[in-house]
């Protein structure tokens, strides 16, 4: 199982809409959020504590997600699979109108 972790970010600055933060205390590293994303109230010069947990449901639906796409795409590859080809733009569509 993977464990939560908490860091502290600072609230350096906001530059157009932006939130520039600094990871942890020594804050060599810039981080850029959108400021919706922060807690309301929050300014600059204010630190923040931020925990990143694991989402195994996201995970497997993802995963879900990510096979079905691969099954479609195999089964459209296949040699038996072949889509028709479209028709000619003088030939009548079954079920459309013929408007030359």
């Amino acid at each position: 199982m993977i464990k939560p972790v908490t860091f502290p970010l600072y609230l350096d600055r906001i530059e157009e809409g932006i939130a520039v933060l600094l990871l942890g205390e020594g804050g060599k590293q810039e981080l850029h959020f959108p400021v919706e994303y922060l807690p309301a109230g929050i300014q600059e010069g204010h630190w923040l504590n931020c925990l990143m947990t694991p989402d195994p449901s996201r995970d497997v639906s993802l995963k879900n997600q990510n096979q079905d796409l691969m099954a479609d795409l195999l089964s459209a590859s296949e040699p038996n699979s072949t889509p028709k080809p479209s028709p000619k733009s003088n030939e009548k569509v079954e079920g459309k109108p013929d408007v030359r």
